[in-house]
């Protein structure tokens, strides 16, 4: 269980570090830093979570608040991807307005994203007891199976095919920095799920949302580098 956690515990620190560099930068508040601030708190707790809910059961066993606690940290993976899908669009549309409630409202895409994010959360939050979800909390030292781990690898593939394909009806208004920001979160989303149709007991998720979270700040949220490129354009 101690090897088990340390993708998590890795994955915290670096969210940590990253958060508090985030929120010492001087920055305008826009929709899209909103949005990835909600990623950034979503994966944080996400790991968090993960982590509590491993040693409690380690330490007290398995019980309803081990499973409380796992299923909602399920739920906030769900919070986190939906964010994650949501600042896409935000990217797109370019929204001035900084009101998520509104952003949420303005198109087909981001409704059923909330949506799905809403019944995501809600059945993850239900008294019922599948072992699908729960099946970290019923065995020991067991994050996944093969069958969830395939299960969860064609969802992701889905998800993500589909996603891009959206995207490229709006080709000519997303930079070549998201493109590649984009691409790379796809692929290690994609490949954290082909590693665990092999390796079970390790959780190698919290450091996939690390990752992501690290490559959208380096190559598209930096506010340095969003200064620079309006310094650019403005000179353009």
């Amino acid at each position: 269980m101690e090897y088990g956690l340390l993708p998590t515990e890795a994955a915290l620190s670096f969210l940590a570090i990253l958060m508090l560099v985030y929120y010492r930068k001087n920055q305008t508040e826009t929709a899209k830093s909103r949005v990835y601030k909600r990623y950034l708190i979503a994966c944080f707790l996400y790991a968090a979570m993960l982590f509590i809910a491993m040693l409690i059961k380690k330490y007290i066993g398995v019980g309803i608040v081990t499973t409380l606690i796992w299923r909602t940290t399920i739920a906030m993976m769900i919070i986190a991807w939906s964010n994650y899908f949501l600042y896409g669009y935000v990217t797109v549309f370019d929204f001035k307005d900084t009101n998520l409630r509104k952003i949420t409202a303005y198109s087909f895409e981001t409704m059923m994203l909330a949506i799905l994010k809403g019944v995501g959360v809600i059945i993850m939050l239900l008294p019922f007891q599948w072992e699908f979800t729960d099946y970290a909390v019923l065995y020991d030292s067991t994050f996944h199976t093969k069958e969830s781990s395939f299960v969860l690898l064609i969802i992701t593939l889905v998800v993500s095919v589909a996603y891009i394909l959206r995207m490229k009806a709006y080709d000519d208004k997303i930079s070549k920095e998201y493109k590649f920001a984009n691409g790379l979160s796809m692929i290690f989303s994609l490949l954290v799920w082909v590693i665990h149709l092999f390796v079970f007991d390790l959780s190698y998720l919290p450091l996939t949302f690390t990752l992501v979270a690290y490559i959208m700040y380096f190559l598209v949220e930096n506010p340095d580098i969003i200064l620079l490129n309006e310094i650019q354009q403005i000179e353009n």
